[in-house]
């Protein structure tokens, strides 16, 4: 479920709900194991359809090449997505109202249509299971009349009890040491490149550059392979322990000393019993290595997928941090600020990567985060964008030259992270929300109206506490409208973007939906307003005919 979240599915919404991986075929308890190293799509399509998709998709693109009539939905894939809304409500189809099912699955009620037991929906599905299978009964109840509960798997009496039984398999050895696959599969490096075409689990919505913008969360968090679960952390029924040999406390040789070889185990069914020649058997699949070998995995999948090491602070780092700084809190205020809009900047570009360091984390390990992320890639950050990460983060500074000064101490967050030159190379003094906003020394690549429609907003905007906008008061709405109106023909699309809340808040309020009225008689002959008039202000208009 943290990997749901980091990859930002949640409850609520069908698109990116959480999703968690079928594990049995329901065949028989406790057997019968699903393939990890397979998506669910793979296993229900199998490879030869998916290999005549991707193969037909991939001869089709090179006869498209230089044409228009290319979309995203023939480039070459495997897999579309890993939950669909459809599959979704059929999950949910028990508790999920009549016309909610026919408007999302299918618009003439037929409960036969739905799968009618647990087994029959394993089979039928070929999208991944949702939390509720491992965590609600209610799930399998219907409140439909004529659509009766879910079938469950014969052994099983009662929904709670499969529901258990379900939970317990989830967290079983036998789906531990395979998990770290469908991870590999769902989230990370087996979602892109050539591991991707080997899984035959090429997303279409990786692979469509964007060309296709659509409401669907397939995330990649991680590049390199995600390290095999530690054996004994399930609580399953099969849960199988590796057997741990005592060291024995008084024993120099083995040959000899019977008591000694006794110290080694309390189970003598682990020892030999050719104590004379000093032999010793080994329980079965004892490995005295596996440990060492599973924390070299998980170091090296930490510091190649977060460029750091699994501790988060080290000791150096607590050092840094323990000093006190000086400085007026107003200072601080503002140059903190800075960096916090400098580190929101740089989260911008680096979200997917930024989603594997963890929440809630402090500027500080923010901070650090970045400076990690640029170093070991500098393609990360828009060209365009990098005078404004040097001027507010430093970014290209070594870590020893840039190292967070005495003003980030631990446990002083409102601290500034630390401190800039009294001038820099451009010859100006430490960055302030005014020199961000002039034309002139901005670091940002801001369009030529941007100041002006800052001035618009400043000098005549209010902020409504209560309702987290910003609004236009009667006595400045007139002016504010007029002056709009003349930023208006040198504003582009994204200008464009920013204006309209402004106009919808006018048009929205009472005292000021004259003004905003006028305005749009006076500039709805814009070529740039009739492109968004229909979607954007076409139902405030009507509000306000009907006024």
């Amino acid at each position: 479920m943290v990997l749901n979240r980091l990859a930002g599915r949640h409850v609520g919404d069908p698109n990116h709900y959480p999703i968690i991986p079928w594990v049995t075929s329901f065949a028989a308890p406790y057997a019968d194991w699903r393939d990890l190293s397979k998506t669910k799509f793979r296993l229900n399509k199998g490879d030869r359809q998916l290999d005549m998709t991707y193969e037909s998709l991939q001869s089709g693109q090179g006869h498209r090449e230089g044409r228009d009539d290319s979309s995203s939905a023939t480039r070459p894939h495997h897999v579309s997505q890993f939950l669909s809304d459809i599959t979704y409500y059929v999950y949910k189809a028990r508790r999920t109202p009549r016309d909610v099912l026919c408007r999302h699955v299918r618009s003439k009620w037929v409960p036969a249509e739905y799968p009618c037991s647990v087994q029959r929906l394993w089979e039928w599905t070929p999208d991944e299971c949702i939390p509720e299978f491992y965590s609600d009964a209610s799930i399998l109840r219907s409140l439909h009349d004529d659509l009766p509960d879910l079938e469950l798997p014969p052994w099983c009496r009662s929904a709670e009890e499969f529901v258990q039984y379900h939970r317990e398999a989830l967290e079983s050895e036998s789906v531990s040491r395979r998990l770290h696959h469908w991870i590999d599969l769902t989230f990370g490096y087996k979602l892109t490149g050539s591991a991707a075409v080997k899984a035959k689990n090429v997303c279409l919505h990786l692979v469509d550059q964007q060309s296709s913008m659509c409401n669907r969360g397939v995330l990649q968090l991680f590049s390199e392979p995600h390290p095999r679960r530690k054996p004994g952390c399930g609580w399953g029924r099969s849960q199988q322990q590796t057997p741990v040999l005592k060291r024995p406390p008084s024993a120099q040789t083995l040959g000899g000393a019977e008591s000694a070889v006794g110290t080694l185990t309390g189970d003598s069914d682990l020892v030999g019993h050719s104590v004379e020649n000093g032999l010793i058997t080994l329980p079965a699949g004892y490995k005295p290595l596996q440990e060492l070998e599973q924390l070299e995995t998980l170091y090296k999948f930490a510091t190649r997928s977060a460029h750091a090491s699994p501790e988060s602070v080290t000791q150096q780092e607590e050092e840094e941090e323990a000093a006190s700084s000086c400085g007026s809190a107003q200072e601080e205020a503002y140059l903190r600020d800075m960096q916090v809009i400098g580190c929101i900047t740089a989260e911008l570009f680096l979200g997917g990567k930024m989603r594997a360091a963890g929440e809630n984390l402090t500027l500080l390990q923010r901070y650090r985060v970045i400076k990690r992320l640029y170093s070991a890639d500098p393609q990360c950050i828009p060209r365009c964008m990098l005078e404004a990460m040097e001027v507010l983060l430093r970014i290209s500074e070594s870590p020893a030259a840039s190292s967070p000064s005495a003003a980030g101490a631990a446990g002083a967050e409102q601290r500034r992270l630390f401190d800039y030159d009294v001038v820099d190379d451009r010859g100006l003094p430490p960055p302030t929300p005014s020199l961000l906003l002039q034309s002139i020394t901005s670091p940002f690549p801001f369009p030529s109206y941007f100041g002006e429609l800052y001035s618009i907003v400043s000098d005549g905007g209010q902020f409504d506490a209560f309702d987290g906008r910003i609004y236009f008061p009667a006595e400045s709405a007139k002016s504010t409208c007029a002056r709009i109106a003349r930023l208006l023909p040198s504003v582009d699309s994204e200008g464009l973007e920013l204006l309209l809340p402004l106009v919808c808040q006018l048009m929205r309020r009472p005292d000021t939906c004259m003004y905003g009225g006028a305005f749009l008689t006076k500039t709805c002959r814009c070529s740039c307003m009739h492109t968004v008039l229909p979607s954007a202000l076409l139902s405030q208009t009507v509000i306000l005919y009907k006024t």
